[in-house]
């Protein structure tokens, strides 16, 4: 309530205050590996009336990444506390997107820095820091939080501010081969995209252009050599 957030925690175990206590008073290593083995990872709520999903970290699911699996997604750990109790839950954090500090492609942004399992957690900005280095230096943007998605090439300036390499494909024209070969190979490398493409609203003369979105890329489904 007010101006303070919630973290939800998650577990595969019927969990409840008084098994809680019991753990913490018992210190029996087997109960806490037992609550640690359960943990599916958590959700932070922000005290906003929309958009109030902040920072979320969840268990993928077991076909994720499994030998010979069709699935593939990229990860890293997270480590939480709670009540002194380590918790560990392998994931990439998302949030949900907002229209002032976290518009879409922000929020891209901040996704593809957590799927980087090579850059320190605690070293990764805010939404709003990654916003204002995006339209630092960047000719026709003001001081304020833009009301839009940032630019592509505000895009870019956030990803020089974070000293990254980074490589422009317009896929206009790729075959979903092609298209499906490219995520392939980045996510095999260990490496998120930046999607960006045009959302277009269907009526019945045709289709109207509403705006731009971007999206992160951190995995692929490939179809079944069955």
């Amino acid at each position: 309530s007010g101006s303070t957030s919630a973290r939800l925690h998650f577990f595969s175990q019927e969990l409840d205050h008084q098994k809680v206590t019991e753990i913490l008073a018992s210190a029996n290593k087997d109960k806490v590996r037992g609550l640690q083995d359960s943990y599916l990872g958590f959700i932070v709520i922000k005290p906003l009336a929309k958009t109030f999903i902040g920072k979320t970290c969840l268990k993928l699911y077991p076909s994720i990444n499994e030998p010979n699996s069709n699935k593939k997604c990229l990860l890293r750990e997270y480590s939480v506390n709670l009540f002194g109790i380590p918790m560990k839950v392998c994931s990439v954090a998302f949030q949900e997107q907002d229209k002032v500090v976290s518009a879409c492609a922000t929020t891209a942004i901040w996704s593809s820095l957590h799927a980087m399992y090579w850059k320190n957690v605690r070293d990764i900005r805010a939404c709003s820091e990654i916003t204002t280095n995006a339209i630092n230096h960047i000719s026709g943007s003001s001081n304020s939080f833009p009301n839009h998605d940032l630019s592509n090439k505000q895009i870019l300036r956030a990803l020089d501010f974070e000293k990254l390499k980074h490589h422009t494909a317009d896929i206009v024209g790729y075959s979903s081969e092609d298209f499906f070969d490219t995520v392939r190979i980045y996510i095999d490398s260990k490496i998120p995209l930046i999607l960006g493409v045009d959302v277009y609203e269907k009526k019945d003369s045709g289709l109207n252009l509403l705006d731009g979105h971007a999206v992160t890329i951190v995995g692929y489904k490939e179809h079944s050599k069955e």
